[in-house]
């Protein structure tokens, strides 16, 4: 499957970059959503349907190693998303701006959403969806000019993945018997999607205002309307 994951994956991207000409600094589209969807197609059509007999647990020790990995991934996301696309020293300033902020958004979301949800703090909630605002970020992060909109982007994020990872996992199994172990749909598929659709909505915006400053004009590569 790694092979046929890798194949797919050069071609969605080719797809993405080349014949539609996406600007996706983060990779929301072709890394994300591309590896979130393939991934479940595959468990969905190639794994069992079989019933798990005892609740997925984890101890206070995997917890705590687990929220390492988180941290480090919450700081490095920012080089992440910056570290191909950018030409200049203003891209790569917009583009890790705005992830630390989406990131910002997610991170207070999640912890507020879960809080309401379960009435106390989810581990599993917060070791995944305060990391939802740096995939959806990452689409929209070189075209987005107001830190209103990035952080927007990051609370809408993580309370989706919070709620996915709250409600949809089980729902998934119930009904169609896909057992989502890592939860890859609430924090890579979802919030990749949400990534994509904002990017196309803040471009299509930004071709409507006569108002955008000629040097993100030059950067974003078109002329409004």
């Amino acid at each position: 499957m790694g092979i046929f994951g890798i194949v797919g994956y050069t071609l969605n991207e080719d797809i993405v970059y080349n014949v539609i000409g996406i600007n996706d600094a983060g990779g929301s589209m072709p890394i994300h959503t591309f590896g979130a969807y393939f991934g479940l197609t595959v468990c969905f059509i190639l794994g069992k349907k079989v019933h798990v007999k005892k609740k997925v647990e984890t101890t206070v020790f995997n917890s705590t190693f687990a929220m390492i990995g988180t941290l480090f991934l919450w700081m490095y996301w920012p080089s992440f998303n910056a570290g191909f696309f950018p030409e200049n020293a203003f891209q790569k300033s917009l583009i890790v701006s705005n992830t630390i902020i989406a990131l910002t958004g997610s991170c207070l979301a999640t912890f507020i959403t879960t809080a309401l949800i379960h009435d106390k703090f989810s581990m599993e909630d917060i070791l995944n969806a305060t990391l939802a605002g740096g995939v959806a970020i990452g689409a929209p992060s070189g075209v987005v000019a107001n830190p209103g909109i990035a952080l927007t982007i990051g609370i809408v994020a993580g309370v989706i993945s919070t709620i996915g990872f709250s409600k949809l996992n089980e729902a998934l199994y119930k009904n169609i018997g896909l057992h989502d172990t890592c939860g890859v749909h609430n924090l890579h598929g979802i919030p990749g999607l949400i990534g994509g659709w904002t990017s196309a909505m803040v471009i299509a915006s930004y071709q409507t205002s006569p108002g955008l400053d000629s040097k993100y004009q030059q950067y974003v590569n078109f002329t409004p309307n």
